[in-house]
């Protein structure tokens, strides 16, 4: 999640208070300081770096300035991008400076007014960033990482380091050697400045694909807007179309994602990344897509991904173009998944089925995301009350803000308050020294979920109904009220309603989050999509095999009650791809012994009533004669004519059912067809 300027003067202050602890020699507290800067601070003690001296101390000698030149190929090979850089540089006000893999200064871009008022210019064109010399510093960490870092203030080793933001990315040769680095610095206090480090790795990854960039620039009309876009989405693959959606340039990342060689021939090349991206379907969509989930099959594997399809316009709205950005799911969660918590991963689009009730809570809570009512989202467990909420957050202006659930039954009541609320330092023993904001104040700003909240205490509620009619809170052990902005989405099992006829809820509050209400049936009410929902399970959880299914696998999934719902067919399925092994066709026999009995019970009932309708009343049966033979007819059938497993099956002795189908021609019939 990237740092908002809601909660970035807090960290620098946590942050500021770790570097004072580390000077004076006290223990840092490594839960505040990200891993890699903390290590970099140990090393910087090692060298025996001084934090206080002052940057117009930190000039290398002339020898280090004259070696210095062999590296000036480095910009001149990359002139008219340099100037492109130049020119944003200039106008957004930041520092931005491009060295060598050596950490030496090679060039200065900037205006004259804002290197006079953060450096001289004279001392600043020459300065070596290596840790050594000026300590922790993102410039020389991006190189020694090989990835882009971005620094915020006290997260510097220097002193005179601390009033400003420093964003680096490595530049690469065709080799992808690191053969420089790129740095844009910028005023601590900001507001702008926390997202440079987005800047910055557009910028690298220019000079990296300069050649493809290059060749997409001279094919644009449209150069600002597509430029902006090119460098804001650099990061991950990206494909440009013109109007006659045909490709015009692509970077290297996309034909990693995809998998194609990068030797083979241009057109063969286009011609790949065309048919796939053709079978996202972006490009016939009127609108753009934004961090969606898609599945595409590369090589027989099937593969996820995060796409978004960003459209550009000019003039009069007329569409010039397309630029699809795609980046590998499992690499983003595994990237962001600390931060997982505080973002909504599903969209609408994840929400399967043709339910008519289902379809009608989609098209409700697609309209309701618009707004920023309270929300309370009724359904069993399973049947993806989160999903929903997600759903809304992704659909609505919110949607790069943070989503942040709880649940209030999970969270043991003496912890739930704070966990909520937050705390201030000392505020019980075992708080953290510098306190830990609350749930609703990270939350503010986006979307915050309520999951089980006729679990909340009743203590709770009140607090609860204050925060949403004052829109201010309170942490614990704390005096200063925080205001906070946030969206409630609420998800609940039971009928809240009768909960506050029982005491158990308070009506005051109910009536607060109760705006709207949406109802999610239960799968048992909407079997028609268990097949929809089942072809998506095996293809996420096998993607490389290809699974037939037999068709009674689908009759039991269909007859089974399930009180877990849609989580539970999900495990059903990933379980009885489990059992399956080596095999590439499920049956009845992949399933749980309690879904399979269930089968099994309704076949017998069934098969009763078509034989008691066959039957003339006066020769009929009783019907637990009949029941028994019908029973051990489907058994033998099952289990291939085989007495012992038969007998086993049915829980009696082999004797007792040799007997019982030595009494019945037709059991001794269908005994005979498997002799």
């Amino acid at each position: 999640m990237e740092l908002t300027v809601d909660n970035k003067e807090q960290k620098l202050k946590r942050i500021n208070e770790e570097w004072n602890k580390l000077i004076k020699g006290q223990e840092v507290d490594k839960s505040i300081v990200p891993a890699m800067v903390y290590e970099s601070w140990k090393r910087c003690v090692e060298y025996g770096v001084d934090p206080y001296t002052p940057v117009n101390e930190l000039i290398p000698s002339e020898e280090d300035i004259k070696e210095l030149t062999s590296y000036q190929n480095l910009l001149s090979e990359y002139g008219i991008i340099i100037e492109v850089i130049s020119e944003i540089a200039r106008e957004v006000g930041l520092i931005c400076r491009i060295a060598d893999k050596y950490a030496r200064t090679l060039k200065v871009i900037a205006s004259p007014d804002v290197l006079r008022g953060h450096f001289r210019a004279g001392n600043f064109f020459a300065i070596n960033a290596s840790e050594n010399i000026v300590g922790t510093n993102a410039l020389f960490l991006s190189i020694k990482e090989n990835k882009p870092v971005q620094l915020l203030g006290p997260e510097h080793y220097n002193y005179y380091f601390h009033a400003i933001n420093c964003s680096a990315a490595p530049i690469h040769d065709e080799k992808g050697e690191v053969i420089g680095v790129i740095n844009v610095s910028s005023n601590c206090y900001n507001k702008t400045s926390i997202q440079t480090l987005g800047l910055v790795i557009a910028m690298a990854k220019v000079l990296d694909n300069h050649l493809h960039i290059n060749k997409m620039i001279e094919k644009l009309t449209v150069h600002n807007a597509t430029m902006y876009k090119i460098m804001e989405y650099l990061s991950s693959g990206v494909v440009y179309f013109d109007e006659k959606k045909e490709i015009q340039g692509y970077n290297r990342r996309i034909l990693d994602l995809l998998k194609i060689n990068g030797n083979a021939k241009e057109d063969a090349i286009k011609a790949l990344i065309f048919k796939y991206i053709m079978e996202l379907g972006l490009l016939e969509k009127e609108t753009e897509t934004i961090n969606q989930e898609m599945l595409l099959t590369i090589n027989d594997k099937i593969e996820s991904f995060l796409v978004s399809n960003r459209k550009i316009f000019i003039g009069s709205q007329e569409l010039k173009g397309n630029i699809v950005l795609l980046e590998n799911m499992e690499s983003f969660l595994k990237l962001h998944g600390s931060l997982r918590s505080n973002n909504a991963i599903y969209t609408f689009d994840n929400i399967l089925g043709q339910d008519a009730q289902l379809l009608f809570a989609k098209q409700m809570t697609k309209r309701i995301a618009q707004s920023t009512s309270a929300v309370i989202i009724y359904g069993e467990s399973g049947t993806g009350k989160e999903l929903f909420a997600q759903a809304i957050h992704n659909a609505s202006p919110r949607i790069d803000k943070p989503f942040v659930a709880i649940n209030c039954g999970a969270i043991p009541s003496e912890l739930i308050e704070s966990e909520m609320f937050g705390y201030e330092a000392g505020a019980f023993t075992g708080a953290l020294k510098g306190g830990k904001p609350g749930k609703l104040e990270i939350a503010s700003g986006g979307t915050l979920f309520l999951d089980e909240i006729e679990n909340m205490p009743l203590n709770l509620q009140i607090k609860l109904l204050r925060a949403l009619s004052t829109k201010r809170i309170t942490k614990v052990g704390g005096m200063k009220e925080i205001p906070i902005d946030i969206r409630l989405i609420s998800a609940t099992k039971k009928d809240l309603m009768k909960e506050v006829e029982k005491g158990n809820f308070r009506e005051d509050l109910y009536y607060r989050i109760n705006i709207f209400t949406v109802e999610l049936p239960p799968l048992r009410e909407r079997k028609k999509d268990i097949p929809e929902l089942v072809d998506y399970f095996i293809r996420t959880s096998a993607p490389h095999h290809k699974i037939q299914i037999d068709d009674e696998f689908f009759q039991a999934l269909m007859v089974y009650n399930w009180r877990g719902n849609v989580r539970e067919l999900r495990n059903i399925i990933e379980r009885a791809l489990v059992v399956l092994g080596d095999d590439n066709k499920l049956t009845v026999r992949h399933l749980p012994d309690h879904i399979a009995d269930a089968f099994f019970k309704s076949r017998v009932e069934h098969r009763i009533e078509t034989a008691k309708n066959m039957s003339c009343s006066s020769e009929s049966k009783g019907m637990l004669k009949l029941a028994e033979e019908v029973a051990i007819e489907m058994t033998l059938q099952e289990q291939a004519g085989n007495l012992t497993r038969t007998a086993e099956k049915l829980g009696i002795a082999r004797s007792t059912l040799y007997q019982k189908i030595k009494s019945s021609k037709r059991l001794q019939h269908v005994l005979k067809s498997y002799e």
